[in-house]
């Protein structure tokens, strides 16, 4: 398996892990379990949202000047 397809894989099964996260917040509203709800969804959002932002912070792109013309 080549380093892409082992990336496309991984990419693959966290979007499905996010969306299985947020499938349960919405099952357990149709369930009208609500406190439930709510705690999945606060879980779901430092599992996935707040974790995101995080690393999009520290990950800022072009921090040096790595991609300027040296001239």
């Amino acid at each position: 398996m080549t380093d892409l397809t082992k990336f496309r894989l991984i990419e693959n099964i966290e979007v499905m892990a996010c969306r299985n996260s947020a499938e349960r917040v919405v099952k357990a509203l149709n369930r009208g379990e609500i406190d439930q709800a709510k705690q999945l969804a606060r879980k779901h959002e430092i599992a996935w949202h707040i974790t995101d932002r995080e690393f999009q912070t520290l990950n800022q792109p072009h921090r040096t000047n790595d991609f300027c013309d040296d001239e």
